[in-house]
């Protein structure tokens, strides 16, 4: 108030000494803490993953995604799309513009 601290006025009130206050702060960590590690493990996780740099040799010729990109193109289904995607980002941290279906299923329609 008037640019001095509320807390440095004499009849100021300190909101975070009020016991409400400190009781909803500990009610809040203790209700966020295992939620955050949880965020922080899987964050971790998805960082160790490797990037996609070369689509031809990381996802279409990969050994471990030939029966799905086969089944994809054989069939050209939305579930076959999705198998396929859902097994890339299982394996591979892909950047935000590279997380999509439709960008999956452009790969797979134009890159032999």
């Amino acid at each position: 108030m008037n640019n001095k601290p509320l807390y440095s006025l004499p009849d100021g009130v300190m909101l975070l000494d009020r016991p409400e206050v400190k009781k909803a702060a500990a009610q809040l960590s203790a209700d966020l803490g295992p939620k955050l590690i949880g965020m922080v493990e899987q964050v971790r996780r998805e960082v160790l993953k490797p990037r996609v740099w070369d689509w031809r040799n990381d996802v279409i010729r990969h050994p471990s995604f030939a029966k799905l990109v086969q089944e994809y193109r054989k069939t050209k289904s939305q579930k076959a799309l999705m198998q396929v995607y859902q097994a890339v980002k299982e394996r591979y941290n892909l950047f935000d513009r590279q997380d999509s279906p439709q960008v999956m299923k452009s790969v797979l329609d134009n890159i032999k």
